[in-house]
């Protein structure tokens, strides 16, 4: 019996489907995504069509539906590819008072000292803006093995303030990102994209416009891969050092 070949349409439609679903992370009941580089427009809208996405026009951030779920389910089990689930072993979380003594030893260990936050100002930019910080979490040891923290603001430049004072306006339509980092022996299993895409999510459900960054020059690709565009030198030395100024745009401002 001649076996039945799928159209190149569908084809597509479906391996792109299945690779949303098999990069994806999850908030509440939802199931988020970020497409990679080479997903077009033109095929999210079938998706959406279809049902089985929701996504940000002009953007690369998807909601997969129900439908979806079970869609790209049933795909894999045809492909006989696995569906493990992803960061079983962690917990993604908002980070609360506590916190900020595993997120000092965090900053000191990966970064140098004239670079890490201290435990005063996580404590202080932790009372004022706890929901802008995010940690990831061994389920079994509850050892914080990542954190991204940030604080909302209207400025539009990146200064060494916001890593050294809690400059947060919860009326803020930008966010400024003052960290990142995940411990060495955590590193390689996409943690650190996963505190990001999280971060990004609320961010943009908070009705942000932009979310701002600095990073050293050999970080700048690995920010663009997350949808930031690179302003070139920040004015922020922070730590004495030469910092990147990176920028993504959720929207445009009306004001």
């Amino acid at each position: 019996m001649k076996k039945h070949i799928k159209s190149y349409e569908r084809s597509i439609e479906e391996l792109s489907l299945m690779m949303l679903y098999l990069t994806r992370w999850h908030k509440n009941q939802d199931i988020f995504t970020y497409s990679w580089a080479n997903t077009n427009y033109a095929t999210l809208e079938t998706l959406e069509k279809k049902g089985w996405i929701c996504h940000w026009k002009k953007s690369k951030y998807v909601r997969i539906t129900k439908a979806g779920k079970e869609k790209a389910q049933s795909l894999l089990e045809e492909y006989a590819l696995s569906d493990q689930e992803p960061f079983e072993s962690y917990r993604f979380r908002h980070a609360t008072i506590p916190d900020a003594q595993q997120i000092a030893q965090l900053e000191a260990m990966c970064f140098p000292p004239e670079q890490a936050c201290s435990l005063e100002s996580i404590q202080a930019k932790l009372n004022v803006a706890s929901d802008y910080f995010i940690v990831a979490e061994k389920k079994e040891t509850h050892q914080i093995v990542g954190y991204i923290g940030g604080m909302a603001t209207n400025a539009t430049k990146f200064s060494d303030a916001f890593f050294i004072h809690a400059h947060h306006d919860p009326k803020g339509k930008n966010i400024m990102l003052i960290g990142l980092a995940v411990l060495p022996a955590h590193r390689h299993q996409r943690i650190a994209y996963e505190l990001m895409m999280e971060m990004l999510s609320q961010m943009a459900e908070k009705g942000r416009y932009t979310v701002y960054l600095t990073c050293l020059e050999n970080k700048v690709k690995f920010y663009k891969k997350m949808g930031f565009s690179d302003l070139g030198l920040s004015a922020s030395c922070w730590g004495d050092t030469q910092w990147h100024e990176m920028r993504l745009v959720f929207k445009k401002r009306e004001d």
